[in-house]
């Protein structure tokens, strides 16, 4: 009888400290995985990197056009292929980055990865006006080329004008963007994401 006490009183024992710790188990906090939106983190940052540099050459252009840079189809072409290159290049990491958001924000049910994402997706929807923007120019470039090759003339006075404006609306756009990115960071600081 003596040892059937014994084996009575160790599974209860054990059988309570099983209890227990499968009740600390369940009541720890979940940890909320690091570095899942890393990757739409950079390909933001990039976007960011291309659209300065588009205002930057953007601003040049115009800045060379006042300055009395004869207008020539090289020059307008040679504007349009590079802005034409960054716009793609913006377009595919607004794809890239959407994609991953997308990913993670259908397979987390935190509310605070959602809210993220949604600020992730301002961000992408603010790159997408830069773009948009950007076709103002394009449609100028077109038609200054097109005038070119017949031999007509072209007003670069005009241009260098629609430049110098589109130059400023990128930097503010690109504000806005900077602002997102703040808004993001202290968000994702503040819910340990």
């Amino acid at each position: 009888m003596n040892k059937f006490l014994i084996r009575l009183v160790a599974s209860a024992v054990l059988t309570a400290l099983l209890f227990s710790s499968l009740t600390l188990v369940g009541c720890k906090k979940k940890e909320k995985p690091k570095g899942l939106f890393d990757k739409a983190n950079e390909v933001i940052t990039k976007i960011d990197e291309t659209t300065k540099d588009i205002s930057q050459e953007i601003q040049d252009f115009a800045s060379s056009l006042k300055a009395g840079t004869q207008l020539t189809i090289t020059l307008v072409e040679e504007m349009y292929t590079s802005l034409k290159e960054n716009t793609e290049n913006i377009i595919s990491n607004v794809k890239d980055a959407r994609q991953e958001i997308e990913r993670i924000a259908s397979s987390e049910d935190d509310p605070d990865y959602k809210k993220y994402a949604e600020i992730q997706e301002e961000i992408l929807d603010n790159a997408v006006a830069i773009t948009k923007t950007i076709s103002d120019l394009f449609d100028q470039l077109s038609a200054a080329s097109q005038s070119l090759k017949s031999g007509k003339a072209v007003d670069s006075s005009s241009i260098a004008k629609t430049a110098e404006d589109l130059s400023k609306e990128l930097d503010n756009l690109r504000a806005q963007g900077a602002r997102l990115k703040e808004k993001a960071t202290k968000f994702k600081e503040e819910k340990g994401l």
